[in-house]
């Protein structure tokens, strides 16, 4: 089961570009209309995981330093762990290319969202920022900055592969070194028999922990051992002990050559819905303001693969716009006759979930119970198509 979703979100600058000189810049692409204005999805996605943190419903997501003096500018800090202790990994992954014993790492996140691009076009306006206030106080001449000013209508659409929320595949080949037990290459050889005779990798997988009667909080700190090299075994089982409530079963499968992680049902359930209210209330921080990243109209269903139905939301938003108003209840009625048109016969059921921040909420309860259904009656299957 997947949630697919469309958003309009009125604002100004999110995101701004690398900026030229003294002038900081938007972020924006060409399209056959003229230059859009975007926000980037690491963007988006980090004002996500920052308001939850700050609510205090996500965790800090860990790094692979224990000490951070050891991160400097050539250090590019990646989230480490599982999702056991970070929600931030689960549904917004990671890719670590080396931690501190050569190991490579990955999960791929189970929310992504595309860019939000803006409906009408960049005009070319600027703003000047001299603090000439306070350079006047101390009699002193002053640099002026100039920002590249925006505001309009941001359009984006976001899938939440709700299968993949809570469970995570960690695959032996992640956790590989070489074998140091083989023979050693005969000094003198040409570099073609070098690379035939290069020492075999060994998965560091304790096969026989994941698959014995051991507990969860040993098996924990076992994947805490690979993915937190730096960190004493006390901070380790510290770590997996205040944690482990959320951990339904852990154990090595033989058909996908993995660690797999399954959290409770409840978990999984709280992670989604902590998400979905966070968004219909998103705010990011910047440039001394909050701007505002709350839905002025939002599309969602439990029915699709992919929001196909974007394409049709940003056509009509596009079409207002040219003519010179917004009017949502157009939209929605477009939508829903768009999804009433896409069904193949009379047994394919679509149904479409739209909102306004006035029922917002009321919405995402109405998902959140097809959701709560459709989790407590899945089970696992280790013969699906798993990403990892």
């Amino acid at each position: 089961m997947k949630l697919t979703g469309v958003a309009a979100i009125e604002s100004g600058i999110l995101n701004r570009g690398e900026g030229l000189g003294n002038s900081a810049t938007a972020k924006k692409t060409a399209f056959i209309d003229g230059m859009k204005v975007y926000c980037s999805p690491p963007a988006y996605k980090a004002s996500i995981w920052t308001n939850l943190i700050e609510k205090g419903k996500f965790n800090k997501p860990l790094i692979p330093y224990s000490k951070l003096s050891k991160i400097d500018d050539k250090v590019v800090v990646q989230r480490t762990g599982t999702i056991v202790e970070s929600e931030e990994v689960d549904l917004g992954g990671t890719m670590l290319a080396n931690n501190a014993q050569g190991f490579s790492y990955k999960r791929e996140g189970a929310f992504t969202v595309d860019n939000l691009i803006s409906i009408n076009s960049y005009l070319g306006d600027m703003d000047f920022i001299t603090n000439g206030r306070i350079a006047s106080i101390h009699g002193v001449k002053n640099q002026i900055v100039n920002r590249e000013m925006f505001y309009g209508l941001y359009v984006c659409n976001f899938v939440l592969e709700i299968d993949r929320v809570g469970i995570q595949l960690i695959h032996e080949n992640y956790f590989q070194k070489n074998d140091e037990t083989a023979q050693e290459e005969p000094q003198g050889e040409s570099q073609d028999k070098k690379k035939k005779n290069k020492k075999p990798k060994v998965s560091q997988v304790n096969k026989e922990l994941f698959t014995s009667s051991s507990n969860n909080v040993e098996k924990l700190v076992e994947l805490y051992r690979l993915c937190l090299p730096e960190e004493t075994d006390d901070t380790r089982e510290a770590i997996a002990r205040k944690y482990i409530d959320r951990v339904e079963r852990i154990y090595y499968s033989e058909k996908l050559k993995s660690v797999v992680i399954i959290l409770t049902k409840e978990e999984r359930i709280r992670r989604i819905k902590e998400l979905l209210i966070t968004m219909g209330e998103l705010g990011r921080r910047m440039e001394g303001s909050y701007r505002n990243l709350v839905p002025s109209w939002v599309a969602m269903s439990l029915d699709y693969q992919f929001p196909k139905y974007y394409i049709e939301a940003k056509n009509v938003l596009s079409k207002q716009v040219r003519e010179g108003y917004l009017d949502f209840d157009e939209l929605t009625n477009d939508i829903l006759q768009f999804v009433e048109n896409d069904k193949f016969d009379e047994k394919d059921q679509k149904t479409i979930y739209i909102a306004t921040p006035k029922n917002y909420t009321d919405t995402v309860k109405r998902i959140m119970e097809r959701i709560e259904e459709h989790i407590d009656s899945y089970e696992f299957d280790e013969d699906a198509l798993w990403r990892f």
